[in-house]
């Protein structure tokens, strides 16, 4: 538990209402009419480690709101005003389950402690993850992993997403921990190619021990070579297996 000083709990600011993936992702948005209506295409669950109450921060949401098919945009601060929003409260080991595509978010906390809960989120296997578990998870971890969670995470599929490497990492310090663990990575154990992870492997390898040699003769030339290469390779490679399928 933490305690939060009041006046930075006058400026916490409440989550604006929205519809989950696929739907608050959905090119037509505002009229859904690609997604069928005749069955729920995404659960969500969240599990309580800590009560949820109307003070803490707890999800709010708006009771029937999946049947119209469409995004709050522009009706939040009306909603909200209106007292049409309803919080769903519990305690811990409670678990709440609702359709992805009911409006829901979360209130201010205006409590002394933090409210910690873990979402889930259940989809028809036809459906990429909204987050491009190919490109983000490292193959050593994936290798490692049985063929039914494999499919179930997608990594059997092409999966191109403008938006994967803003998912959790916009920050500076974010990006070049993932940078550097994807090159270990590709180092390390290879990378999906037509050509075999070993091939890859090699070819890597063999490009940096270029400038490792001339680092003997030029140390400062050789040191910016190096740095260009590996940012060269990440950037090239990331992009290759984020917009196609190996």
């Amino acid at each position: 538990k933490w305690n939060v000083p009041a006046k930075e709990r006058l400026h916490t600011k409440a989550m604006t209402l929205h519809s989950d993936f696929p739907y608050g992702h959905h090119p037509e948005s505002t009229k859904m009419k690609a997604i069928p209506a005749s069955y729920p295409p995404t659960v969500q669950l969240i599990f309580l480690v800590d009560a949820f109450t109307p003070y803490n921060g707890g999800t709010i949401m708006l009771p029937g709101s999946y049947k119209q098919r469409q995004l709050p945009q522009g009706l939040d601060s009306r909603l909200r005003i209106m007292n049409r929003t309803v919080h769903v409260t519990g305690d811990p080991g409670d678990l709440i389950v609702y359709i992805g595509q009911t409006w829901h978010g979360n209130d201010i906390n205006v409590a002394h402690h933090s409210r910690v809960g873990v979402i889930a989120q259940t989809l028809p296997w036809y459906f990429k993850p909204m987050q491009s578990h190919m490109y983000t998870l490292p193959y050593r971890v994936e290798k490692t992993l049985s063929p039914k969670v494999r499919h179930y995470l997608g990594l059997k599929h092409s999966h191109f997403f403008g938006h994967t490497i803003t998912m959790g990492y916009d920050t500076v310090a974010r990006k070049v921990y993932h940078a550097t663990d994807f090159l270990y990575d590709m180092l390390r154990e290879g990378y999906r190619t037509h050509y075999g992870f070993n091939r890859f492997r090699r070819w890597s390898l063999a490009a940096l021990s270029i400038p490792a040699v001339v680092f003997l003769m030029r140390r400062l030339e050789a040191l910016r070579l190096l740095f260009t290469l590996l940012l060269g390779m990440f950037l090239g490679v990331a992009m290759t297996l984020e917009r196609f399928s190996f």
